[in-house]
């Protein structure tokens, strides 16, 4: 027991964890400044995203008449991210994770704020800038929350931010349905600026980390290297055979988010798309939850399987939708009982997909997923950019609408699926030969 007078563990019930020598200077509600930064970081990503979120779900539809300037500008922002994530660790590492949270999320609100009064040029323009931004956002946040999680809690406070992040899809998706239902596009844009101004504020409530404190952390989890070292090492991992058939996989993370954020979305009424994709992010959530727990129960292999199958029911659905009979449904909101169903079916898929590559990468780079992640990073935004641009030559909706992307879809989902299959049963049988260590370890000709 301390006695009066005596330094204080850093973390309530920490015990022998603590740092020695570092004392918590400032607690707010009972809460350290580790959880209270963490938490603060999720309800501002939370708010922020759900403006950009349910924006990028809507532009496409909302800006059609611009010159297709929907997709052009969200492609434009994932190649921005793909041409500057790479530098993002570099940028961070100089700077205070803060301050650059705080920069990457005025690029977003800046982005959304080009909308409200259109001229093509300047939002192509701050769609780039919004890419650069999203780049260094999401390294900043990465850095932050592994600076804030101790050995022992990384666990917690990393279930604590998405937990609380992932509400964005719902939240943010039903606020844009109740506020364009009643009103014009210009005031839904302001309303998205808002949203995410609000996300600003929020964020800027975050406090630094005691300096002693940041750096023993900082050491700890192996964030003392020069920051482009982890990247070089996750391409390291690219070398590995087994390895490269997981990149199919990593881009299609990003092809089908553009495909039932972008092209689905042009399939029902634009006023419905906010409650359609509530219904979508609702199962994202509910699927991030599941679906992690059943690829430990059941095996990576079998959850991937099960995600293309809901998947490809979801791109059925979306055939009929865009075909000149769909089937004659209940609606809701505008927008037909089938929409909600395929947004649900994208929902699962999408939630299934991520937690699986994220499980793998952690189990393959067990002692380095900085690197790992960031390789992912960049070929999902990879895939994302191809699915936006590419959506304008093949449009499923309109006159002049074809099945094409649809079949483009299941052909990108399949091979995925299967090389992720291969990969994780080379993977699993590499690690039994080598006694469970990583994958990076072990010689590639054992793969």
């Amino acid at each position: 027991m301390k006695e009066k007078g005596e330094a204080q563990p850093l973390l309530p019930d920490a015990g022998d964890s603590a740092e020695p020598g570092v004392i918590n200077p400032w607690r707010f509600l009972g809460l350290d400044v580790y959880t209270y930064n963490v938490l603060v970081m999720a309800i501002g990503f939370m708010v922020l995203f759900c403006s950009y979120n349910s924006y990028q779900n809507m532009a496409t539809s909302l800006l059609s008449d611009h010159h297709n300037l929907g997709q052009v500008s969200l492609g434009t922002l994932y190649s921005s991210v793909v041409a500057t994530v790479m530098f993002s660790p570099a940028l961070v590492g100089k700077l205070n994770e803060k301050w650059v949270i705080v920069a990457g999320s005025v690029c977003f609100v800046v982005y959304m704020a080009s909308m409200v009064k259109i001229v093509y040029g300047v939002v192509v323009a701050f769609s780039f800038v919004a890419g650069v931004g999203a780049s260094i956002l999401w390294v900043g946040q990465g850095v932050l929350l592994t600076k804030c999680s101790r050995d022992g809690e990384r666990g917690r406070m990393s279930g604590l931010f998405w937990t609380i992040f992932q509400l964005c899809n719902v939240f943010g998706n039903l606020g844009a349905y109740f506020v364009f239902k009643d009103t014009n596009k210009q005031d839904l844009f302001l309303f998205f600026v808002g949203v995410g101004a609000l996300g600003v504020l929020i964020l800027l409530a975050l406090k630094p980390l005691p300096a002693a404190a940041a750096t023993a952390i900082a050491a700890g989890n192996g964030d003392s290297r020069r920051p482009l070292s982890a990247v070089k090492e996750g391409f390291a991992l690219l070398r590995q055979p087994a390895a490269l058939l997981l990149v199919p996989m990593f881009l299609w993370t990003g092809f089908e988010l553009a495909f039932w954020a972008g092209e689905f979305t042009n399939l029902f009424d634009s006023k419905a798309i906010g409650l359609v994709l509530a219904f979508g992010g609702a199962a994202e959530v509910f699927g991030g939850i599941v679906t992690g727990k059943a690829g430990d129960v059941f095996g990576r292999s079998s959850v991937i399987v099960f995600a293309g199958l809901v998947y490809a029911l979801g791109l059925v659905g979306a055939g009929y939708l865009a075909s000149d009979h769909p089937p004659a449904l209940p609606s809701l909101g505008g927008a037909s009982l089938l929409a909600y169903l395929c947004a649900v079916a994208f929902g699962l898929g999408d939630a299934a997909f991520n937690t699986q590559v994220y499980a793998i990468i952690a189990e393959v780079l067990p002692g380095d997923v900085v690197g790992g992640f960031a390789v992912f990073q960049l070929f999902q935004n990879v895939g994302s950019a191809v699915g936006f641009f590419y959506s304008i030559a093949l449009p499923v909706h309109g006159p002049g609408g074809t099945s094409a992307q649809l079949y483009v879809q299941a052909a990108v989902l399949l091979v995925s699926a299967v090389l992720f299959c291969v990969a994780d049963r080379c993977f699993n049988t590499a690690a039994r030969r080598s006694g469970g260590r990583s994958v990076v370890a072990v010689n590639s000709a054992e793969l």
